[in-house]
């Protein structure tokens, strides 16, 4: 399928070319302002910080951000030497949130740490046994099995009842 030429095709309607020009005076407003420095009213004061393109200094302007920004000491960078300015100091936050010291991790009993071996420790053992193809001895297979049963049971009777959870309160009651 081919498509005419423009001047086959006829008039454009007037609501696309109106759309059209809508379009390009956007577009050409956006490239005669690239480089200008967005405006930001200052609080308490009806005045902008905005400042023609053509008066900006060489170097980039610091970013300005409104108050309620994060409560993270800010520093300001250093003014351009030409202008005279002073530097400034970091601005630091005097009152801030230190979470105390995790508590110490708890040690476990060794019937414990030997259940807990033969839980995990067993089967890994066997497979890598099978893997590098080790022919294990009736009675060591068997004492494998008994620790890694033994194990399981031992972790199971040791927990506490009730334990899952202190706070269950049926639900919602209406």
């Amino acid at each position: 399928m081919s498509v005419p030429p423009d001047d086959e095709r006829g008039p454009e309607p007037s609501d696309q070319q109106a759309e059209r020009d809508a379009h390009e005076a956007a577009w050409e407003a956006i490239v005669a302002n690239y480089g200008d420095r967005p405006a930001w009213e200052q609080p308490g004061s009806g005045t902008s910080t905005a400042r023609p393109a053509r008066d900006a200094p060489t170097t980039p302007p610091a970013p300005s951000l409104p108050p309620d920004e994060p409560d993270e000491p800010r520093s300001l960078p250093a003014p351009d030497q030409r202008s005279g300015g002073s530097v400034r100091e970091p601005v630091e936050r005097e009152e801030h949130f230190v979470p105390p010291p995790p508590p110490p991790v708890p040690r476990t009993t060794p019937p414990r740490l030997a259940a807990w071996i033969g839980l995990f420790g067993v089967p890994l053992f066997a497979l890598a046994s099978l893997l590098v193809g080790v022919s294990l001895p009736q009675w060591l297979s068997v004492v494998l099995m008994v620790w890694f049963v033994g194990g399981f049971v031992f972790l199971v009777a040791s927990m506490r009842p009730g334990h899952h959870d202190d706070h269950d309160d049926d639900g919602a009651v209406l």
